[in-house]
């Protein structure tokens, strides 16, 4: 009974005196933001506007973004250095791909640096789908384009859209 008491005031004591595992992680000085094309299609170049909003003051950012799987970077390939950057300010970098798979994805770094000289990263994998598919395409009995077509009984279909993936 002694050896049981012993043993749990032990685990007790060392429980305390360890530092908890797991911490809330900070939330980062940057938040990362872009626009996907709408119609982009396998072989077809499309351009793309990336933009960093500074959470706090920075020294100095500094964005690289590469090609990953089914996917070429035409433009935007060299690192972006910005520097001086206020709270809320938003930096820009516009990107060129073309999609060589039906998805292909790029891969964006970034690094920052505070007042204190920390330097930060924050990374992001950004994901394109070809749409080769386009309802606006299709026509209707009477040879208007429309979303509705009708079959041979007379009965009207109504065609919803689809995300290949």
């Amino acid at each position: 009974m002694n050896r049981i008491c012993v043993l749990l005031v032990s685990c007790l004591i060392t429980a305390c005196s360890q530092s908890t595992m797991v911490q809330a992680k900070p939330s980062g000085p940057i938040v990362i933001e872009y626009d996907i094309p709408k119609n982009s299609a396998i072989g077809e170049t499309v351009t793309t506007t990336l933009r960093f909003v500074a959470k706090s003051y920075l020294q100095q950012l500094v964005v690289s973004v590469s090609p990953d799987r089914g996917l070429t970077l035409e433009s935007g390939s060299d690192q972006q250095v910005f520097t001086n950057i206020e709270t809320g300010a938003i930096s820009e970098v516009e990107i060129s791909i073309n999609l060589s798979d039906s998805k292909g994805y790029a891969a964006v770094a970034v690094e920052t640096t505070d007042t204190n000289g920390r330097i930060r990263h924050a990374n992001k994998m950004i994901k394109f789908i070809a749409s080769d598919f386009d309802t606006t395409q299709l026509k209707t009995i009477d040879g208007s384009a429309g979303n509705n077509i009708d079959d041979s009984t007379g009965e009207q279909l109504i065609l919803m859209p689809a995300v290949v993936v």
